[in-house]
């Protein structure tokens, strides 16, 4: 890994100049290098990607939000290399540098995004979050970050990491800046945005078991806080159980369900797509006799959609790209009898 890096792959500059009137008028945002921006090239973090793509032909539809709302794209932000971390590192760029704790990681993956408001060389900031890629980054930093509930902001126009749980959300510095730009990005037809919850809130659930789990000095403060919010909102407090003792269960079931969704994605030939792809038509899918032979490249070698092998030099890539699959029975067989051939000619 290189060492600490400013916190922008391409700006501070105007990428993406936003609308003259909105509620985000003059504030300037930093993106994400795995959110396309039209002109723009996304790079995934990994320069074999970058190299081997078209730029962008539209803007994601969380970025064309903020930009209707007024907001200026002014730079891509580095991120872990293809989203798949939550330290902040990336081996072919280096990692962006942490105001809040010289020295230290700022976390990921959307490291980019939070060392850039956190720097002060954006106002704002689109980031994604599929197991905590937005709120790991925003508490290392010491800022606001917000991961909306899954499918609440289209992911269209984003590089995939797990479409089960894939998220877009925004980071910002001031409370005040994220509620207006959360109100601007969750806005759609289906769901509009209003200055407060449909339902008047009647309580608020805290989660004891969890909070135990937490460091002493945090788990106070989260207790001080729910206390002041209900006193201040008039609502009950309920404190209850929340289960902790499952979470390893979910947590594995987590893991095995994203593992399997980002081995889709990056079957070879096709560049991550999501669903819909054509991947599994008769077109698409290799010779029988050929078959076996190629899922197993697929398993060690992904390709980008020219056909040009990504880099497998990262530790990160090695770890998920190239674990070779354990050798068949058939093989083994084989093996085997090929020993006793050789042990019964030799003592012949």
């Amino acid at each position: 890994m290189t060492g600490f890096i400013e916190p922008l792959r391409i700006g501070p500059e105007t990428l993406a100049q936003g609308a003259p009137d909105g509620p985000l008028t003059g504030v300037t945002v930093a993106v994400k290098d795995i959110v396309d921006v039209a002109g723009i090239t996304t790079g995934a973090g990994n320069p074999d990607w970058l190299a081997t793509h078209e730029p962008a032909e539209r803007h994601a539809p969380a970025v064309q939000r903020l930009l209707d709302a007024g907001a200026t794209v002014i730079g891509k932000a580095h991120t872990d290399e293809f989203a798949w971390s939550l330290s902040g590192t990336n081996h072919h760029y280096g990692t962006p540098r942490n105001p809040a704790a010289p020295g230290r990681v700022p976390g990921g993956s959307s490291s980019g995004s939070a060392s850039a408001v956190a720097l002060g060389v954006a106002e704002l900031a689109i980031g994604t979050d599929t197991a905590g890629s937005i709120r790991v980054p925003a508490s290392y930093c010491g800022l606001y970050g917000i991961r909306p509930s899954h499918g609440r902001v289209p992911v269209k126009g984003i590089l995939p990491l797990a479409w089960s749980f894939d998220t877009c959300g925004l980071f910002a510095a001031d409370g005040e800046l994220l509620q207006r730009a959360a109100r601007v990005l969750l806005e759609s037809s289906g769901h509009r945005a209003t200055a407060g919850p449909a339902e008047p809130l009647r309580s608020l659930v805290l989660a004891t078991d969890l909070v135990e789990m937490a460091d002493p000095a945090v788990a106070a403060a989260v207790r001080d806080g729910a206390a002041q919010l209900t006193d201040e909102l008039g609502i009950a407090l309920i404190q209850t159980s929340f289960g902790a003792d499952r979470i390893p269960a979910w947590l594995q079931a987590f893991r095995a369900r994203q593992m399997v969704e980002r081995g889709r994605l990056t079957a070879a030939g096709s560049p991550p797509t999501g669903r819909g792809s054509d991947r599994g038509s008769p077109a698409a899918s290799p010779p029988p006799r050929r078959r076996s032979r190629a899922r197993r490249s697929r398993r060690r070698r992904p390709v980008s959609k020219s056909g040009v092998r990504l880099s497998t030099r990262s530790p990160t890539m090695r770890r998920w790209c190239c674990r070779r699959p354990p050798p068949s029975r058939r093989r083994r067989i084989s093996t085997r009898r090929r020993t006793r051939i050789f042990a019964r000619g030799r003592s012949g």
